[in-house]
């Protein structure tokens, strides 16, 4: 189901956006160096600038002295025979790209650029770079590529021929059928990797290569096929979301783990699916600091809820997916969650609506602004700091974007935090320190009043009822007189707030 949902916004994002979207077997690379050839193989120059291009993707498993090389572009180690034993022969790895030269410029006898990078080994021409300047920069580059001299196309540059090679190396994988797709197709053996805080080459899927994790004598990626241009396209998906602020939303949880809650819809029109997503990052990091924002998001959602299934939105769907990176390799899934966008228009306002309180101060709406209310607050270098509990973040997220009850652990730790700051700082003989403790009342009334509204289902009302005489709330009422006679005898009140 979640590989489906990112294999079909791969092809949707292909067709809505195809100079941001590579295609299948591609990624962006920036090259750290390009070496320029002439025909003849022979060393002509460096070029130093960082050199950007659609280049086919890198190998994900770069690790033992076997690892495969990328197609045409890799480390000096690979392109320039860098740490060979012999300095007169190949390494492994540099016999690879050997190979690969050789097998291009026979199937591709018309692209100059094959065969001249051919010659180039086969000449020993590496050995040069050896004596050069820049000796010591290329030995640790991770990103080398080769152009011919006279040509504006690097040798890697996604081209015809180059889509054609990865479609002849796919053939060489085994057949089954499909997770993804249903079809009978060529089934990738080791995953493609996306940089994600602490996995630098993290999978969403993956099987090691052991004989312990043979199933009924299935290896790696046999024992849950799924077809080598279907993992091409979830995992450009994930790289996607993951790069784009508009889809994404950062949460620091348990042991310093950075989750990732990325967002996109089903919408097939590029007006329809930029305005989705615009909406739903902005509910994201929602905040009455921007009221123009909170009055949009409003507007937009109502009107969303109010069409239906029938108006312009009421068939798209909304997908969440958190990933948390465990290792270097490993990428978890730790929440997925779809609904159509009437559903979430839903989920929004009921939000809204909840957290809505008359105040004098500004409330936000977002999981982090919640979250640093009910937190202990210091002074760090002279800005707060909130020492918040771990997961908080998360939960309070997860519980927004779905409409499921607030974490219990937030009213209560709410409650704590009034309770433990009663004793302010006095604006008088502390003035500069009193300017940097943050108010949080107003928005920890409200968390308190969306608590119980959600939660324990009770119906709040907002305006003053004179007949009411529970004591609880005309006790809140002469607190509230309280609270209002004490700022303005304190001069607490600016032309922000309502007098």
């Amino acid at each position: 189901m979640i590989l489906k949902a990112l294999y079909e916004y791969y092809h949707r994002c292909r067709k809505l956006y195809p100079d941001e979207m590579p295609a299948l077997g591609f990624e962006r690379v920036t090259m750290d160096y390009v070496i320029v050839i002439k025909e003849d193989g022979t060393f002509a120059n460096i070029i130093l600038s960082d050199y950007d291009c659609i280049a086919p993707r890198a190998v994900s498993n770069k690790t033992g002295t076997k690892a495969p090389a990328n197609i045409l572009w890799d480390s000096a180690k690979y392109m320039l025979n860098a740490g060979a034993d012999d300095i007169d022969e190949l390494s492994n790895h540099c016999e690879m790209v050997l190979d690969m030269a050789t097998e291009l410029s026979t199937i591709f006898p018309n692209r100059k650029d094959f065969t001249a990078l051919l010659k180039f080994y086969q000449k020993k021409e590496y050995k040069k770079l050896e004596k050069h300047e820049l000796a010591k920069k290329l030995i640790k580059s991770k990103a080398i590529t080769f152009m011919l001299k006279g040509e504006n196309r690097l040798v890697c540059s996604e081209s015809a021929e180059l889509e054609d090679y990865i479609s002849h190396l796919a053939q060489k994988n085994p057949k089954g059928l499909c997770l993804v797709t249903g079809k009978e197709a060529n089934i990738f053996l080791t995953s493609g990797g996306v940089s994600l805080g602490m996995a630098k080459n993290g999978k969403l899927v993956s099987f090691m290569e052991d004989k312990g994790y043979d199933s009924h004598g299935k290896k790696q990626g046999e024992n849950a096929p799924i077809s080598i241009y279907a993992e091409y396209a979830y995992t450009a998906a994930v790289k996607r979301l993951t790069r784009s602020a508009k889809n994404t939303f950062n949460v620091k949880g348990k042991l310093d783990l950075d989750k990732t809650l990325v967002f996109w819809s089903s919408a097939t029109d590029k007006e329809k699916s930029e305005a989705l997503e615009t909406k739903v990052s902005l509910f994201a990091h929602l905040s009455q600091d921007n009221p123009d924002d909170v009055d949009s998001v409003k507007a937009f959602f109502s009107q969303v809820k109010k069409e239906g299934v029938t108006g312009t939105y009421g068939k798209e769907t909304f997908y969440f997916l958190e990933l948390v990176p465990t290792t270097k390799g490993r990428i978890a899934i730790s929440f997925w969650n779809e609904c159509s966008v009437k559903d979430f228009a839903d989920i929004v306002l009921r939000h809204m609506d909840a957290m809505s309180i008359e105040a004098n101060r500004k409330i936000k709406y977002d999981a982090l602004s919640m979250v640093n209310s009910v937190s202990l607050c210091k002074i760090d270098n002279g800005f707060p700091a909130y020492d918040r509990l771990p997961n908080l973040i998360d939960s309070v997220f997860r519980s927004i974007f779905t409409g499921m009850p607030y974490p219990e652990v937030l009213f209560k730790t709410c409650l704590s935090r009034i309770n433990a700051e009663q004793n302010r700082p006095n604006p008088k003989s502390e003035l500069s320190e009193y300017g940097r403790f943050e108010n949080r009342d107003a928005e920890r009334a409200a968390i308190v009043k969306a608590y119980l509204y959600r939660n324990v289902k009770q119906n709040i009302n907002k305006m003053l009822n004179t007949e009411i005489k529970d004591r609880g709330y005309l006790c809140g009422r002469l607190f509230a007189v309280l609270e209002r006679a004490q700022e303005l005898a304190n001069h607490e009140t600016s032309n922000e707030w309502r007098s």
